[in-house]
């Protein structure tokens, strides 16, 4: 039952009618403990008990914007040195499960090249879809990249540290 000056025929007037008052003290705050609700002791059993998900270290080829601004934020590895930098998960914090690294060879410069990349496991289609998507990108306008193959593809199932090294 809702009680209080805000109260008609256990309806409430307003919003919030049926907060406590602050005024109550701590020890009947005690009292009012969900049954449900674990001791701490429970509580840090079950942090402890419960592993931490796994977060794969991938290789990340690093991207520019067309002012020449650095897009890939590195996590690991001078990125002055090399084109590609070690992250374990995307700018917004999401953990990487997959490894991938598509390589092509650039119709234009007939250069081989390729792209690095860590995904999250919500992307679609893993690293499949990323090639196709990446690829799609390239030959948007022309057939830009020839002999286009997805050389990696490593997943919780085959992980191993870096396992889309660009050195094959």
């Amino acid at each position: 039952m809702v009680v209080g000056p805000d109260v008609d025929n256990n309806n409430c007037k307003k919003d919030q009618c049926n907060v406590m008052p602050i005024e109550r003290n701590k020890d009947y705050l005690k009292t009012l403990q969900c049954p449900l609700q674990k001791e701490n002791a429970e509580i840090l059993q079950w942090y402890e008990d419960t592993p931490l998900p796994r977060s794969f270290w991938c290789y990340e080829t690093i991207k520019y914007d067309g002012k020449g601004r650095q897009l890939t934020q590195c996590q690991q590895r001078d990125p002055s040195k090399y084109n590609y930098c070690a992250n374990d998960r995307t700018l917004e914090g999401r953990m990487f499960t997959h490894c991938c690294a598509v390589h092509y060879i650039d119709r234009v410069t007939d250069k081989p090249m390729c792209e690095l990349t860590g995904l999250p496991g919500n992307y679609p289609g893993g690293c499949t879809g990323f090639y196709y998507e990446f690829i799609g990108k390239i030959n948007e306008f022309t057939e830009r990249a020839k002999q286009a193959q997805l050389k990696v593809n490593c997943d919780s199932g085959n992980y191993q540290p870096y396992c889309n090294t660009p050195e094959w």
